[in-house]
């Protein structure tokens, strides 16, 4: 059992925390807002992002605000209540940058997998401040693709598991998808028997 925050608005109304990886005080307003902070300073310092940055925020506040937290059992699987673009451009991009070494599947499978996608219960509306998709999620998307796509593009949005761009992820490998998923993702995963991405 382990534990998550439920809202985004932090009960004493902000947050401040020592990001381990770079050691930085980062502060914010909400948990969005401290999410997003913590990945820029990363990016700026060149230090590594996991696939899911928020989960690793969200352990961070509930050893510092036990109050702001309730208890999850992360091996069950579970539609999130809001996924954030800055969740799916996090997954997405760990992903990606480990892909860029890999290969890509072939139409055929892509195909496959985006049938599965599109009518799994987790794949999750998420966000979008911009117009549609934003374009840094489309170039990750083409780039992935070969600038191909699929017929089903349209119904594919992002896995609230690991919080990938499905655009992208169902051209990636399995290789590289599994060296940026943790092992409360695998197992979650293990857990849907019509899932493609199983790693482990």
């Amino acid at each position: 059992m382990t534990k998550e925050v439920p809202n985004e608005i932090p009960a004493g109304g902000s947050y401040q925390v020592v990001d381990p990886l770079t050691k930085v005080l980062c502060m914010a307003t909400s948990l969005e807002g401290l999410v997003r902070r913590v990945g820029q300073v990363r990016s700026a310092m060149g230090a590594h992002t996991g696939t899911d940055l928020r989960a690793e925020v969200e352990s961070w506040l509930c050893r510092d605000y036990p109050q702001d937290c309730v208890p999850v059992d992360v091996a069950k699987p579970r539609k999130r209540s809001r996924l954030l673009l800055s969740d799916v451009v996090h997954g997405t991009q760990a992903m990606i940058a480990r892909f860029i070494s890999g290969h890509s599947v072939p139409r055929e499978e892509a195909e496959r997998r985006a049938q599965i996608c599109m009518k799994c219960p987790l794949n999750t509306v998420f966000d979008k401040p911009c117009t549609g998709v934003c374009g840094t999620l489309l170039e990750i998307a083409m780039l992935a693709s070969g600038r191909q796509g699929t017929q089903y593009d349209r119904y594919l949005h992002s896995c609230s598991i690991c919080g990938c761009f499905l655009q992208a992820a169902i051209w990636c490998d399995l290789e590289s998808q599994c060296k940026g998923v943790t092992p409360t993702m695998v197992a979650q995963f293990a857990t849907l028997d019509y899932c493609w991405k199983k790693c482990g």
